[in-house]
């Protein structure tokens, strides 16, 4: 994902959710009784909409109460976590995370609600399977009515494979340097037109210069 695609779909979970919470919450009172079944219609129809959008998406989503405690999750967040969602909604990370995990997500939460703002981080995480993943995370405040958060909401996604490429070629790149600079041997790069763009220690060594 871009960062402009990363932003995308957090603005659309963000809508969704809302849109939802808005939804249960609607009721006119002094509507009538016809209109009043015509509404509950239209709301069922648009509720089973937007659940079946947030269920669509490949990313784990989850949403917490500013006491931590889970308030709606996904399927993919279910599967990955290998919990239902009857054993996670009132539940805290500390019932399904390793202890240091657990308060490092809190931390996070903590920080995102006193912010008010969304924070985008890298992190690890401990599947049903017990093994350690790197996930990316999206978290970001939700607020009532007035303004006041209430809880924050996220969404992640599986990034192990990239990381470990990185850390692959990382690997791979301090590895060459290696080489090349304990090499008794000059060695050097240049531009077709003849520019140094770089040389080793030893090079530097033969043509009477301290460093490359």
């Amino acid at each position: 994902f871009t960062p402009e695609q990363r932003t995308g779909l957090q603005t659309i979970l963000q809508q969704v959710l809302l849109r939802g919470d808005q939804l249960r919450s609607h009721s006119h009172l002094e509507q009538s009784h016809a209109e009043i079944q015509r509404l509950e219609a239209a709301q069922r129809e648009q509720e089973a909409f937007y659940q079946a959008l947030v269920e669509s998406l490949p990313q784990a989503i989850f949403r917490k109460d500013l006491d931590g405690r889970f308030t709606f999750a996904n399927n993919r967040f279910c599967s990955t976590m290998g919990k239902s969602r009857e054993d996670l909604i009132g539940r805290t990370d500390e019932a399904i995370a390793p202890p240091e995990l657990a308060v490092k997500y809190r931390e996070d939460d903590r920080r995102v609600i006193a912010s008010r703002q969304p924070i985008e981080i890298t992190e690890k995480n401990v599947g049903a399977d017990g093994r350690t993943r790197w996930v990316h995370v999206v978290k970001s405040p939700i607020f009532d009515a007035h303004g006041n958060p209430v809880g924050i909401q996220g969404i992640f996604w599986d990034v192990t494979a990239e990381r470990e490429t990185a850390e692959r070629l990382e690997r791979a790149e301090a590895n060459y340097r290696g080489i090349v600079e304990n090499a008794r041997d000059g060695i050097f790069q240049t531009t077709p037109g003849g520019h140094y763009l770089s040389a080793n220690k030893a090079l530097a060594r033969i043509y009477g210069f301290r460093t490359p």
